[in-house]
């Protein structure tokens, strides 16, 4: 018969700028539970800044032990089921089972320590911040895209290349509109005709050049509200997902994996 020695659990929860992010991990004593055969381990994950109904991040949780202290752990464990693996959101009394027999690695149950491992992506950004976008140039990206540690101001490339091409037509419509004024000046066939042309190319170029940098307005306010849309309906869809699983009891044909035997009974759908 097993004998299961918890001493304590480990919760370790690999957060990177958890406190901007302001998200609290607690922990709850492991619990066995002979007649299924498996170890409940309970956590809790809190987003003290997140609006009611609302949700900062997607989670990946996953379940390690050891058995020497710490010095080496064994996992990630692969007979889990409940609040475990990708695509979580917070919740409280969030519950991970272990079926330890049907694990096969020669787990004793002697001196154990849980180690839970939790990873967060924090949900980007919405349709929204086009409106960022329209008041900056690129800067709507910085909401609805990964951030990335090189390029991280790359959208200010989107802003620096809108605005020269307005400062650049600016320039070349008002040398555009001297030159046109010389030529009503000129009082020479060959200087009426030089500076006409000059100040119709100066033009062309003036318009051609605030064409492009509407141009790259639109499109950049346009990807912004395309890839936040997507994002709106990723995160509507892993929240639904989540609610259903957690909220959805059912009659359901269970399955032993240590007896190879069935059961059917009414309990929590994972």
């Amino acid at each position: 018969m097993i004998k299961l020695l918890i001493r304590s659990v480990m919760i370790l929860g690999l957060f990177a700028g958890i406190a901007n992010a302001q998200i609290d991990f607690q922990q709850r004593n492991p619990v066995l539970q002979k007649d299924s055969n498996r170890i409940m381990i309970g956590y809790s994950i809190i987003e003290t800044n997140a609006k009611p109904g609302d949700y900062l991040a997607t989670y990946n949780i996953q379940l390690t032990y050891t058995q020497d202290g710490g010095a080496t752990f064994i996992g990630p464990l692969t007979q889990v089921k409940g609040d475990v693996g990708n695509e979580l959101i917070a919740g409280k009394d969030q519950k991970i089972y272990w079926y330890y027999l049907a694990e096969g690695n020669g787990f004793d149950g002697q001196n154990v320590e849980f180690k839970v491992d939790a990873s967060y992506e924090p949900f980007l950004g919405g349709p929204i911040n086009a409106l960022r976008s329209a008041l900056l140039p690129g800067w709507g990206n910085v909401y609805v895209k990964k951030p990335r540690k090189k390029w991280k101001w790359r959208w200010m490339l989107t802003a620096a290349g809108t605005y020269g091409l307005i400062a650049g037509s600016l320039y070349l419509k008002q040398l555009s509109n001297n030159n046109y004024q010389k030529y009503l000046e000129a009082t020479t066939l060959s200087e009426t005709q030089d500076l006409y042309k000059r100040a119709n190319q100066q033009n062309l170029l003036a318009t051609t050049a605030a064409v492009l940098a509407a141009g790259l307005w639109a499109y950049d306010i346009v990807k912004v509200a395309i890839r936040g849309g997507h994002n709106k309906k990723r995160k509507k869809r892993i929240i639904r997902r989540n609610l259903q699983r957690r909220q959805q009891k059912v009659i359901s044909l269970g399955y032993n994996p240590v007896f190879n035997s069935s059961t059917i009974g009414f309990l929590w759908k994972f």
